[in-house]
């Protein structure tokens, strides 16, 4: 409700609406737009984007190739990460992150985790010896601390890369 009052606040054609079913996914006016925008875009707020699940999904992918040690796999998928934008390197880097964790807490006996995709990703990587995967972590947290500045994806991802290949003891 507040996005939508902001929205016709801000917004001096657009009409204050009232609340009711929409009628399909797609609007014929402005307040059945408005209506539908509402719902189904809150709705995919809720659930998390296809950004959320492409970040999720490469997180599990580098893990992987870091658990098997495929260096051209991984110089693979850092270039495709040269394209992408900051923010959706950051929400990468972040599940990265939490995988690491995972992995850890599975090397330890400890894992419980509800997602059997995430729970394969931590189990694979946890492969690895505990030095690796903490040198990882904290590689992944010093890149996901860059993505603040002004650094370009690609700069990034090669920074990634080399981090990941050839880790600082």
């Amino acid at each position: 409700r507040l996005s939508v009052d902001a929205l016709s606040a801000r917004a001096a054609q657009l009409p204050c609406i009232t609340f009711t079913q929409p009628e399909g996914l797609l609007g014929t006016d402005t307040v059945s737009c408005m209506r539908s925008g509402a719902l189904y875009g809150a709705a995919a707020a809720l659930e998390g984007g296809e950004a959320d699940r492409q970040a999720g999904d490469t997180a599990r992918r580098l893990l992987s190739l870091l658990a098997a040690e495929d260096e051209r796999g991984l110089m693979e998928l850092c270039i495709s990460l040269e394209k992408w934008d900051r923010d959706r390197l950051s929400a990468l880097l972040d599940e990265a992150i939490l995988l690491l964790r995972d992995a850890l807490l599975c090397a330890a006996g400890a894992l419980d985790e509800a997602d059997p995709l995430r729970e394969e990703a931590a189990r694979q990587a946890s492969a690895l010896s505990p030095r690796r995967l903490l040198a990882a972590a904290a590689h992944l947290k010093r890149l996901r601390s860059a993505c603040a500045f002004n650094i370009g994806a690609g700069h990034l991802a090669g920074w990634l890369c080399a981090g990941l290949l050839h880790p600082v003891p």
